[in-house]
């Protein structure tokens, strides 16, 4: 293998260094003198600097012109959602609205924009597929909750309604590994450290998530535990999820609910599983407290917000 000595290293180092400024100078001259490409696309025509020079630049059809585009669509930095801090409005205010009048862009939705499909303010992600179909994609500031829905101008009408995508903010994981829906739920447990994570923060003897905030529980003695903050169990869909037997799935306790409408507390209380051989089922037993490394899920209905979200300022 062949060495350079260090004057040979010197010298390619300063032929380097020369036709780096060698380059320089032409980009240069390139920049002074201008480049007439609207012509004869020769070098060191001042034509497009001059006419560049006296553009009103704020004016974008003026700009395209003076650029020699005015065939193209040149997008306005921040006109579409692109490139600012704060999104445009949404044109239309109702969000049922046909939208295929909407440029392709992301705007800002607020409460004064009707059948928005959260209770919140959000953005609205405006996708042209072409001039008859596009799909909003909103998304609720608060809680980052995202629902999709497509509208087809060849039918006149939404293809259908909001469809909510599903994330931690609106479905749960129970006790046993199972995907739920969410809403307002609470993990009642004897242990509230085994029930933490998944957006849910510790409230006394148990843990709420997001929707539940408010809700705390104590347990007051063996098998019992007095949940407050809530108006009970939820009114439609399911209540209450008990923890299972690995392999088996069969519950590993068993619980009795009652609410107290004069205090709001609704008390749980768990019990053990026995057999009754008159009736060959399963029946509570001896109170026992929810195990350990285990919870149990309820799902509660939570009182309206004392003040309701209104337009947000930018």
């Amino acid at each position: 293998m062949a060495y350079e000595t260090v004057d040979q290293a010197n010298q390619h180092t300063i032929e380097t260094l020369e036709e780096l400024e060698r380059r320089a100078r032409v980009l240069v001259n390139l920049l002074i003198g201008g480049i007439d490409v609207g012509q004869t696309g020769a070098l060191g025509d001042l034509a497009l600097l001059s006419t560049l020079s006296s553009a009103d630049v704020g004016n974008p059809a003026v700009l395209r012109e003076s650029m020699n585009f005015s065939g193209a669509s040149l997008v306005e930095m921040r006109k579409y959602g692109v490139g600012g801090t704060v999104q445009p409005d949404y044109p239309l205010s109702d969000l049922d609205s046909n939208p295929n009048s909407i440029y392709s862009g992301v705007y800002r939705v607020t409460a004064l924009v009707a059948n928005r499909p959260g209770s919140g303010s959000g953005t609205v992600t405006v996708l042209q597929f072409d001039p008859n179909n596009t799909i909003l994609v909103y998304r609720e500031v608060q809680t980052g909750d995202e629902y999709i829905r497509s509208f087809s101008g060849n039918l006149g009408t939404w293809r259908s309604g909001w469809i909510a995508s599903w994330g931690q903010s609106n479905t749960t994981v129970d006790s046993n590994g199972f995907i739920k829906e969410a809403s307002p739920i609470f993990r009642l447990a004897n242990l509230p450290s085994t029930s933490q994570g998944q957006g849910f923060s510790a409230a006394g003897a148990g843990m709420a998530n997001v929707e539940a905030q408010g809700v705390t529980a104590e347990h007051v003695g063996t098998g019992v535990y007095e949940v407050s903050g809530s108006l009970g169990l939820a009114a439609e869909g399911w209540q209450i999820e008990l923890p299972q037997e690995p392999g088996t799935g069969q519950h590993m306790i068993m619980a009795q609910t009652s609410w107290d409408a004069d205090t709001n507390v609704l008390t749980v209380r768990t019990f053990n599983r026995q057999f009754d051989a008159s009736t060959a089922s399963i029946v509570p037993g001896d109170p026992a407290d929810i195990p350990d490394g285990r919870w149990l899920d309820l799902r509660l209905e939570m009182p309206e917000p004392e003040d309701p979200e209104g337009p947000v300022e930018p």
